[in-house]
């Protein structure tokens, strides 16, 4: 089977949904003869964050030595982005041949009319995938909430993670901040510690009421005293940050992180916790390992600058608290910048917009390639009611020829909205100015 025959059966034999539930998930596991046993994985939810705090851990096990997978969503430009192994997508060769397995599966699940979503049914290729490149251990990240997501039908969990609470998919996991919270941590399993940078007081009492109901360890990063990691020190550097950090074994100093957003030292901190909870679990890393795998993870997409005179900056900030942790740096300074923004149409609109006017100068407006992709004109008239004026772009090159033609070369552009923004921001910007 060829690499575009299997992602044409892939796709064929699942459907594009959000459909909760695990049944479907165990069902193909169990079809592969469950190669997620084959390995032990750390379980990561939360609303921002997630892909950072997989990539940075993932990073430092895989310069430890270790073979690691990664399981990531959305991807930027290609499907295989979300499958890696030491930091690489999965070969194309690979793909069909996991898929060649999972194949069955499918079928009898459509044959039933109970077809899988295809999120489950990547979630079980990157199973067998990782299964067949003899993964020591796999970072998986969950698509959505946690409780009912494909990813927590895996079943051997070493660490489980939730890196913060904020609103987000409101209809699916609940109207609130508790109610989100519950169900993130329901990827919880007892007996096996979860870790978490939530600040919020009032979610860290709730987290712990449900985490000794379910019996399990509850760990905190974050800046307090009493927090498991302790931030002690963040440092802005030219190409990110330096952070030292304390625990209960010892004192984490100046550790390099080429990463921009004060958000990610929180990030690092949470990731600092599961590496120590790692080691008491067989996989140990050196000092060594962790300045080597903290300082070469690079995160496209995440506030990743990808041109100068203009500075332009590529975001994939696709909720209220994700585009406030962006654009911090800018407001804290009372700089304005040119936006070219795209949002999904289930997000909170009002309140992204409203978070980004005090560094709105000039506005395009772009739909994002997804069929949930809010139209240009309608993201347009949400800022016009807020007082401020946008053009609404037919293209994501129109977009940014015409953020390139108001923006001075002192100034700066940042597109956001959207992880499903950056790949075509990029090719339009290669398109306008050369590689990016």
């Amino acid at each position: 089977m060829t690499f575009a025959q299997a992602r044409r059966r892939l796709h064929a034999l699942s459907v594009r949904a959000v459909l909760p539930g695990l049944h479907r998930t165990h069902r193909l596991l169990a079809g592969l003869k469950r190669p997620d046993r084959s390995f032990p994985a750390a379980h990561i939810t939360g609303t921002n964050g997630k892909g950072s705090v997989a990539g940075m851990l993932a990073s430092v096990l895989s310069a430890a030595g270790y073979t690691v997978g990664r399981f990531t969503s959305p991807h930027l430009a290609e499907e295989r982005e979300r499958i890696t192994i030491n930091g690489r997508m999965i070969s194309q060769k690979a793909f069909a041949r996991a898929v060649q397995h999972l194949l069955p599966g499918l079928r009898q699940l459509k044959q039933e009319g109970n077809p899988a979503t295809t999120f489950e049914a990547w979630t079980a290729l990157a199973a067998e995938a990782f299964h067949q490149a003899g993964a020591d251990i796999a970072v998986v990240e969950v698509g959505m909430g946690g409780r009912l997501d494909a990813t927590t039908a895996w079943e051997r969990a070493l660490v489980t993670m939730l890196t913060n609470v904020e609103l987000e998919h409101t209809s699916q996991l609940g109207r609130t901040r508790k109610a989100i919270c519950r169900e993130k941590m329901g990827i919880g399993r007892t007996g096996i510690p979860m870790l978490a940078a939530e600040p919020d007081p009032a979610l860290r009492r709730e987290m712990k009421v449900i985490a000794l109901q379910k019996r399990f360890p509850l760990f905190f990063s974050g800046s307090g005293n009493r927090d498991d990691m302790r931030i002690v020190r963040r440092e802005a550097t030219r190409s990110g940050w330096k952070l030292t950090c304390r625990s209960r074994r010892r004192t984490y100093a100046r550790l390099a992180l080429p990463l921009a957003g004060a958000f990610q030292v929180d990030n690092a901190a949470l990731v600092l916790l599961a590496l120590e909870q790692l080691a008491g679990r067989g996989f140990a890393i050196s000092l060594q390992n962790l300045r080597q795998g903290l300082g070469k993870v690079h995160m496209p997409g995440r506030l990743e600058t990808v041109g100068r005179k203009p500075g332009i900056v590529f975001d994939g900030a696709h909720n209220p608290a994700a585009v406030w942790a962006a654009t911090q740096k800018w407001r804290e300074a009372k700089e304005e910048l040119t936006l070219v923004v795209g949002i999904m149409q289930d997000k909170d609109i009002k309140t992204m917009c409203r978070y980004l006017l005090p560094v709105a100068g000039n506005i395009v407006t772009v739909k994002p390639p997804d069929p949930r992709g809010l139209p240009a004109r309608d993201l347009a008239r949400h800022f016009h009611q807020l007082g401020k004026n946008a053009f609404p772009a037919r293209s994501y090159r129109q977009a940014l020829a015409q953020a390139l033609a108001s923006t001075p070369r002192q100034g700066g552009i940042l597109v956001l909205g959207s992880l499903y923004n950056i790949q075509p921001a990029r090719q339009a910007l290669k398109n306008l100015r050369g590689s990016v």
